[in-house]
């Protein structure tokens, strides 16, 4: 009888509770922006999804085009931009690359030249290794221009396997950091916003499509 009245009991017992995550929805407006931004940024299926692949998309080649303006030395040190040694304790190469060559552009500043000011901010051993390219071009060939640099360095302070670990990583923190993101009392939306679209450059499976916001 206490066998029955167990299994009877473990019947009717009302199922589990599913857990539930919070989500902090954005405006539509919002979303759509964010999804323009994505697919600039990240691959898609049909696309290479390669971590080498979505970092090349985030070159600066891809944006403003470089002027004919011989700019100054003087001039280009106002900006105050990083110098760059290739030890792990100097600023990130992609960021160093990026922040530089986006400010000598809005300069106006032609090709050639924004290779030698952007040399001059090389130190240590990347300043030898700029040295060392230097040395092994022929004595009459032409200037280095922006994109052949920007290949060289991202050659050797960015080669694949470096990338692809790097790309992982920040990939698998995002994510992390992705899903426990929520708004706080003395976080305006603005920050959230800037927030949400960091980390939503490495964890784009995590974002809400336009039609899970209907």
């Amino acid at each position: 009888m206490p066998d029955q009245v167990q299994e009877h009991g473990v019947q009717n017992a009302p199922p589990p509770k599913p857990t539930v995550v919070p989500t902090v929805a954005l405006p539509a407006d919002a979303v759509a922006r964010l999804l323009n931004v994505l697919e600039a940024l990240v691959p898609t299926q049909g696309r290479s999804s390669s971590p080498q692949a979505t970092l090349q998309t985030q070159a600066p080649t891809q944006t403003q085009p470089f002027g004919n303006k011989e700019v100054s030395l003087h001039e280009f040190l106002k900006l105050k931009s990083p110098n760059f040694t290739g030890f792990d304790n100097s600023a990130y190469p992609q960021s160093f690359l990026d922040g530089t060559l986006k400010a000598l552009r809005a300069l106006g500043c032609s090709s050639e030249r924004a290779v030698e000011l952007a040399a001059y901010k090389l130190e240590g051993m990347a300043n030898t290794w700029y040295e060392t390219v230097l040395l092994g071009r022929p004595t009459r060939e032409a200037p280095l221009t922006c994109d052949e640099f920007t290949k060289l360095f991202k050659n050797h302070f960015l080669p694949e396997s470096l990338m692809q670990q790097s790309f992982s990583s920040r990939q698998s923190d995002a994510t992390i950091d992705f899903e426990r993101l929520v708004q706080t009392l003395d976080m305006d939306v603005s920050t959230y916003n800037t927030k949400f679209c960091k980390l939503a450059i490495y964890a784009p499976h995590l974002v809400p499509t336009e039609e899970a916001q209907v």
